[in-house]
Formats: structure tokens, C-alpha cells, sequence
């Protein structure tokens, strides 16, 4: 396999603190695989987190949050979306995002990540819907469907359900990706009870 693709940003970066960024952009170049050469002009996204990261407790990232989501689409260089969220309680609720419509780019004022519909047998999710609107007033209702999954940890304390997604919000409609995150107490707590494992609630 051989990835040769160039990257060109539409928007600035967007930082969470000092150590993670996240950006929409254009993906231009070919992928070989298995001998056959693949032509790629997409749009995507990108992020990047560097420095020291807590790989033990109960919560995410040294917080108290054992849930929460990662989700974004990128349309074009005028519409695409990116929320953050973390569970302290009260639901899956935007910590850091964006919202990019018609060329205008503005940061999530709030949002709310919500799983509408689980895999019965796996949990993962099927069906994901963001509801807020961002600091120019401008409201975001994104119906994402799941079309795979793969689940897997990303370091000992947070285990990820991430999700290829078809996202239609506003008149728009893009592929992106959806992740349900875990930390390593709260997908066993939350398997457990989905699948019928935690009789203590009976």
C-alpha cells in the first residue's frame, strides 16, 4: 500500500488548549493498493494532539466524563461541522466544535451528541444525531448514519467505537465520521448493562 496525498486546509486551525487541533480540509493525490492506483479529490479533516496524556482512571483524559463522541463532516470549503463531547451527567455535551455554513465559520456556542439507534448484538452505534447552534445563532441539526464499525482501544483508558457516517445537515450531505468514546470502567459498565450482562439493576 502506498498513500501519496496532499492536504490543503479551508479553514485555520481550530485548538482545544495547547496540545490538539482540528481542521477541515481537501484531500488531492492516489492511493495503490494491491497494484491498482486510485484517483483522490475529497474532502475531509484532520486532527492532532501532542504532550502528555492520562492513560489511567475512571474518567477521559484525567476528567470524570467515562463517555463521550467525536464527530464531523466535511461537505466542501463553504459547509462542513466538528463537535467535541463529553458526558459529566447530563448527556453527551459540546466542549469544542464548529460549525462552517454557506463560507461563514463560527465556533459551537452548545451542542448535544445523542445515539439514536445501537447494534442490538454489539452496542456500537447505528444512528447518531447533533443538535445546537454556534455563537453567530445559526443553528445545527446533523442526522448521521453509521455505515461501519470498528472498535478498538487507543491507549489502556479510552476505547473508541469509531464509525464511517453519512451526515445530512441542512441541505447538505457528506461523509465524515462518528466516534463513541469510552474510558476502559465505562464501556465495561455500559456493555454490561446494554447486553443484558449487569443483573444488579433487575
Amino acid at each position: 500500500m502506498h498513500v501519496d496525498l496532499e492536504f490543503t486546509s479551508v479553514t485555520p486551525p481550530h485548538y482545544l488548549g495547547e496540545h490538539h487541533l482540528d481542521q477541515p480540509g481537501r484531500y488531492v493525490g492516489s492511493i495503490v493498493l494491491r497494484g491498482e492506483q486510485i484517483a483522490v479529490d475529497s474532502y475531509g479533516f484532520r486532527d492532532r494532539s501532542w504532550g502528555p496524556r492520562s492513560q489511567f482512571g475512571v474518567g477521559l483524559s484525567s476528567s470524570s466524563a467515562q463517555h463521550g463522541g467525536y464527530s464531523y463532516a466535511t461537505a466542501s470549503a463553504s459547509d462542513a461541522f466538528h463537535t467535541i463531547t463529553m458526558d459529566f451527567g447530563s448527556g453527551c455535551n459540546n466542549i469544542h466544535g464548529y460549525l462552517l455554513r454557506d463560507g461563514e465559520w463560527a465556533k459551537l456556542a452548545s451542542a448535544t451528541r445523542e445515539v439514536v439507534e445501537r447494534d442490538p448484538r454489539t452496542g456500537h452505534q447505528r444512528r447518531v444525531r447533533i443538535t445546537g447552534s454556534d455563537q453567530l445563532g445559526r443553528e445545527l441539526v446533523a442526522d448521521g448514519v453509521c455505515l461501519n464499525q470498528l472498535a478498538f482501544p487507543i491507549n489502556p483508558n479510552l476505547f473508541t467505537i469509531n464509525c464511517l457516517t453519512e451526515w445530512t445537515f441542512g441541505e447538505v450531505t457528506a461523509f465524515g465520521e462518528d466516534h463513541d468514546n469510552w474510558s476502559a470502567a465505562g464501556i465495561r459498565g455500559f456493555l454490561r448493562q446494554f447486553l443484558g450482562y449487569d443483573t444488579s439493576t433487575r
